[in-house]
C-alpha cells in the first residue's frame, strides 16, 4: 500500500484473482494501518526484509509482488535484494529515484504533515489519488473514508516513513537485477510521480512493459 493507505483497501480487486485461482495476500507495512507504528524510520529495505520474513513464515514461494507508490518502491527494493524469492511483478505509481520535483513535493508533504496533522496529508491525497469525476460521484462517502484514514494514520509514523523516503539513495542503477517479468502502470494524470519516472523503472527492467 502508499503512503497513508492500509491492507482494505486492495480489498476490491481480491474476489477476481481468487476466482481466478490465487491466493491473495495483503497486508500493513510498518507504520501503516493496523501494523506496528514504529518510533524509528523504517526504510524501503527494512520493509522488503519484513514481508520476506512473513512470506517465508506463511509458506509461500515465489509469490506475485505488487505494489503502489511508497508500497511501489518497496516492492521494487524487493525485487532488487531477493530476486528469486519473487515470480513476477507490478508495480503502479511507483519510483526509483527521487527527482527534483518528487523531492520537493515530499518535503513539502512533509512540512504540511509536520505543521497541520494527519488529517491535512490525508485531504491533500484525495484530489492526488481520485479523479474529479469519481470525488463528484462519491461525494457522500467521503467522509466516512477519510474518518476511517484518520483512524488507521499515526502522524508521527507517517513522518518516520517519509524521513526515511527522502534519505534513500537512488536505485535506478540497480534495477537490471530484476529478471522476473514485470508490469509497470502509471495513471495519465498521476501528479506525483508522473510518467518520467516510470520510464527510468521501464529503461531499467528488461523484462518488462508500461501499461
Amino acid at each position: 500500500n502508499g503512503l497513508t493507505q492500509a491492507a482494505h483497501l486492495w480489498g476490491a480487486y481480491v474476489p477476481f484473482f481468487a476466482e481466478h485461482g490465487y491466493r491473495v495476500l495483503t497486508f500493513d507495512m510498518l507504520g501503516q494501518g493496523e501494523s506496528d507504528k514504529p518510533l524509528l524510520s523504517a526504510g524501503f529495505d527494512r520493509h522488503a526484509a519484513i514481508m520476506l520474513k512473513l512470506l517465508n513464515k506463511l509458506g509461500l514461494d515465489k509469490p506475485f509482488v505488487a505494489g503502489i507508490s511508497y508500497g511501489g518502491a518497496v516492492a521494487l527494493r524487493y525485487a532488487i535484494l531477493y530476486p528469486d524469492q519473487l515470480r513476477g511483478l507490478v508495480v503502479m505509481g511507483a519510483f526509483s529515484e527521487l527527482d527534483g520535483r518528487l523531492k520537493w513535493i515530499g518535503e513539502n508533504l512533509y512540512v504540511g504533515l509536520a505543521s497541520v496533522g494527519t488529517e491535512y496529508l490525508q485531504n491533500l491525497f484525495m484530489a492526488y489519488n481520485f479523479s474529479s469525476n469519481w470525488l463528484e460521484k462519491n461525494e457522500t462517502i467521503i467522509p466516512v473514508l477519510r474518518r476511517r484514514g484518520y483512524n488507521l494514520n499515526d502522524q508521527y509514523a507517517l513522518q518516520n516513513l517519509m524521513e526515511a523516503a527522502s534519505n534513500s539513495p537512488s536505485f535506478s542503477h540497480e534495477l537490471p537485477a530484476i529478471k522476473v517479468p514485470t508490469i509497470i502502470i502509471n495513471g495519465e494524470y498521476d501528479y506525483i510521480t508522473p510518467r518520467k519516472l516510470h520510464y527510468i523503472i521501464l529503461k531499467g527492467i528488461r523484462n518488462s512493459r508500461l501499461v
